[in-house]
């Protein structure tokens, strides 16, 4: 089976000649895929925070949010070693 490759603003084209259905079913997958990316970095940021805290003498499970900011702002104010 031949396939060609379509540039972004072909596929938008495309896109817009979808019916309502079509362009409902391929607005929610785009928002599915942003919220998985966007779920992967907000984990990956909270397990950094949570290692920059441990190797800080700090305990992220025992802090309030409050407090979480107030010692995240003092570590990004620390001059690097």
């Amino acid at each position: 089976m031949q396939t060609r490759k379509l540039s972004e603003d072909e596929v938008i084209r495309l896109a817009l000649r979808l019916s309502a259905e079509g362009k409902r079913k391929l607005i929610e997958k785009i928002r599915i895929d942003d919220r998985t990316e966007w779920e992967a970095l907000r984990a990956y940021g909270c397990q950094r925070a949570q290692a920059v805290f441990a190797e800080n003498d700090l305990d992220w499970n025992r802090m309030t949010q409050d407090d979480r900011e107030a010692a995240l702002m003092r570590i990004l104010d620390e001059p690097s070693a």
